[in-house]
């Protein structure tokens, strides 16, 4: 896949919006595809493409297993041409906010409807951390029901942020479910071979 240097955030879209929606504005830019895999399960997609938008700009849609939801992404070289290309994406495809990624979490009533809105708040998260986000799968990770303690373990790894490491140390040494265990062991050991020490896991940035 082709990524450019600096990567953006990923914008969750709204049920009903999928990859023709995608296509249909990579070609009113004018932008080429190139590159397109069905199923990724190292990257934990079941679907990904890739179109340039402008030379060392690309943009991306992703499907995620096996929650099923749909995201897109623009890597490029300068964050500032990042904030543009993405701006005008995420209004023409009206990808969730914030706010909308945050109240269904918290208006989720069942076990199943929380769990994929853990996730898709982790796989929607900004790229700095977010108090609000933190917060939300913080006790995720600590919930009494362990579906709900792994959704909140997905949303940590999608986040990825530094705050996250020492919470999933947690769950990897005192999880009941030697699953979860395992799980968060995997995660811990990515974050450490990708420089998360525990020196860069001090304050939270405010949103």
């Amino acid at each position: 896949m082709s990524w450019g240097a600096v990567k953006g955030r990923r914008f969750i879209l709204p049920s009903g919006t999928e990859e023709d929606a995608v296509d249909d504005f990579a070609a009113g830019v004018n932008a080429r595809k190139v590159h397109e895999v069905t199923a990724s399960p190292v990257l934990g997609l079941t679907r990904e493409v890739t179109w340039d938008v402008a030379p060392g700009y690309h943009l991306h849609y992703g499907r995620e297993t096996p929650s099923q939801l749909s995201f897109v992404q623009i890597s490029g070289e300068r964050p500032d041409e990042i904030e543009n290309f993405s701006r005008i994406i995420v209004e023409y495809l009206s990808a969730l906010t914030d706010d909308e990624l945050l109240a269904a979490v918290d208006s989720a009533r069942s076990v199943d409807s929380r769990r994929i809105a853990l996730v898709q708040a982790g796989l929607g998260a900004p790229v700095e951390p977010d108090d609000r986000y933190v917060e939300r799968i913080r006790a995720a990770l600590s919930d009494p029901d362990p579906r709900i303690r792994e959704a909140g373990l997905w949303a940590a790894v999608y986040a990825y942020w530094p705050v996250f490491l020492p919470m999933l140390e947690r769950v990897a040494e005192a999880d009941e479910s030697d699953l979860l265990r395992r799980q968060a062991q995997a995660a811990v050991d990515g974050m450490w071979r990708a420089g998360y020490g525990h020196s860069n896991t001090g304050g939270i940035s405010q949103p």
